[in-house]
């Protein structure tokens, strides 16, 4: 998602700026501990990278999740 992000910051096609990467990061952490109660993306200096939550669940399935 950091790759992502800093990709999206690079490139000037996409015309995103700063705040709205914040409000999308901020989105999708919200999203996510409304379904799993903690957040998905963290601020890490400047950068932005997944928590170690966000890494364990990438790729699965809010049912797997659960399951665990």
């Amino acid at each position: 998602m950091a790759f992502l992000l800093r990709r999206l910051l690079k490139f000037p096609q996409y015309k995103l700026e700063k705040h709205k990467i914040l409000r999308i990061v901020n989105r999708v952490n919200r999203n996510a501990d409304d379904a799993f109660g903690k957040p998905l993306i963290e601020k890490r200096g400047k950068k932005w990278a997944f928590t170690d939550f966000g890494v364990e669940i990438w790729g699965k399935t809010k049912k797997d999740v659960e399951d665990e």
